[in-house]
């Protein structure tokens, strides 16, 4: 049996339970605001933040329109945003056929426009063969996907978005060996977590992004700010926290 050096927080480096600490300290007091200052983020309505873990905006939003059976919309946001040239065809298309053409998975649908984060890449491959309408359906596709680790929004549409990591590395997209092959057949490069994160916020959701990763060291990234734990808790009032916590600080920081 392994032995436990000691208590979890001793041994832990989970950065979704750095972000969820982290997310306890926004709550207190002035701390947002010290978060905010540190990243240059100052929106008149600052103090009327949401603040949401692993934000899942689009995914939700989509989800809300969905549900309530708004199929002209679903539909007319996919047009809209990929201007795909066959939009004629595809506006007057059978659901079915519709769903077909985007790769909708696991099997096509003949009566709802499906959730564009399911749509298969490889199924498309087959339907889209300009390599510029291929990458936009892609990212598009990404976009419902992704959650960035920690994002505050004003009521304003200002939005401080964070890439939170400790020890693994910036992810690409795509990932899969499959998809990865079929980019590499096109000849196409992949895209960092950050950039699609910066194309949800300020493309497809039309709002005004702020973009920061946070790690252990200062890593340049298509975020275009970089920030470490260190700078962020040293900045941040955690007197009043548990012990455990202010013990797992101290050993980051």
């Amino acid at each position: 049996m392994l032995l436990t050096p000691g208590p979890f927080h001793s041994f832990n480096r989970e950065e979704r339970n750095a972000v969820a600490v982290l997310f306890g300290l926004l709550m207190q007091a002035d701390n947002l605001e010290r978060f905010a200052g540190l990243l240059d983020w100052s929106p008149a309505d600052l103090v009327d933040s949401e603040v949401a873990v692993e934000w899942t905006f689009r995914r939700d939003l989509w989800n809300h329109h969905a549900l309530l059976g708004d199929q002209d919309a679903l539909r007319a946001d996919i047009l809209d945003t990929l201007h795909p040239p066959n939009r004629i065809e595809l506006e007057s298309a059978s659901t079915l056929v519709f769903n077909e053409f985007f790769g909708a998975s696991p099997r096509p649908s003949a009566s709802s426009i499906q959730f564009p984060g399911r749509w298969s890449l490889r199924r498309f491959d087959e339907t889209i063969i300009d390599n510029d309408e291929f990458l936009r359906t892609c990212r598009y596709k990404w976009a419902h996907n992704i959650k960035p680790d920690l994002v505050a929004m004003t009521p304003s549409g200002k939005v401080l978005c964070i890439e939170a990591k400790m020890f693994s590395p910036e992810g690409p997209y795509p990932s899969g060996p499959a998809d990865v092959a079929v980019f590499a057949r096109r000849g196409l490069q992949s895209l960092s977590q950050t950039s699609v994160q910066r194309y949800l916020v300020d493309e497809l959701l039309g709002l005004d992004g702020t973009f920061a990763f946070l790690a252990l060291t200062h890593i340049d990234t298509a975020a275009g700010r970089s920030v470490t734990w260190s700078e962020v808790f040293c900045a941040l009032d955690w007197s009043s926290t548990p012990t455990w916590v202010q013990d797992w600080i101290r050993r980051i920081i």
